[in-house]
């Protein structure tokens, strides 16, 4: 699949095609079968191939209620979800931090988390400032130990507070 495109033209007559392509990213799952996401959230396949999830080291997307999930199509949900799905996945591709996080649920955009390397669970808050937060978490998360689990709170909206609840 397509993710996107562009159309240049270079004087005095060539046409420039910038495509970029659909890479498996993501995935949700409704009514026990999985859906693969693309990084700009389009459907790409469903599947019951769990091995084929793990292989690929696909984030796991818990969202609100989804109206329309079909092949090769954009997944249809609440647009604040989708959209703070894409920022969050893009801050998490820009950091290096995807191959740490294995879920995020974004379904109450009031109380958006993540798991992150499988022993915290990162609680960003509401949509304000995601970019901000999750530069803050990871910050905090250079300073704990590989051993360490609990819970890391920086839903503070002003970014000013970040809270380390060990297990």
């Amino acid at each position: 699949y397509v993710d996107s495109f562009k159309v240049k033209r270079r004087f005095p007559s060539t046409i420039v095609f910038e495509v970029v392509q659909s890479k498996p990213s993501m995935y949700t799952v409704i009514s026990n079968q999985m859906f693969v996401l693309s990084q700009s959230l389009r459907v790409l396949s469903d599947t019951n191939d769990i091995n084929y999830i793990e292989e690929n080291k696909l984030l796991k997307v818990n969202f609100g209620e989804i109206t329309k999930c079909v092949a090769g199509e954009y997944i249809v949900a609440d647009s604040e979800c989708v959209e703070m799905t894409k920022t969050i996945y893009n801050s998490f591709d820009e950091m290096g931090l995807l191959p740490y996080v294995s879920e995020l649920d974004v379904s109450d955009r009031f109380d958006i988390n993540f798991n992150y390397k499988a022993s915290y669970q990162v609680k960003l808050g509401d949509s304000k400032n995601l970019n901000q937060k999750i530069k803050f978490m990871n910050a905090i998360a250079e300073q704990l130990t590989d051993s360490g689990s609990g819970i890391i709170d920086v839903s503070d909206e002003n970014v000013k507070e970040g809270i380390v609840k060990n297990f």
